[in-house]
């Protein structure tokens, strides 16, 4: 197909559905997987020469709801 490089949704840890509310920049979001399947995804694409971009919206950080 051609393809050289998947451009991923916001799937670290986030608070709301889209991702642009990120909690914690060092974790993928549960419901996109885990740390592990993520490094797994990326070994994979990289055995076939496709790069991965993650879309991480820096300027969107959150707090926890239990913090001030």
């Amino acid at each position: 197909m051609g393809i050289t490089t998947l451009w991923i949704t916001p799937v670290l840890k986030n608070k709301d559905y889209h991702g642009y509310c990120t909690l914690d920049p060092t974790m993928i979001d549960e419901g996109f997987g885990t740390n592990e399947e993520f490094r797994e995804l990326v070994n994979e694409a990289h055995k076939y020469d496709i790069k991965i971009v993650m879309d991480i919206v820096i300027n969107h950080l959150c707090a926890p709801d239990n913090t001030t």
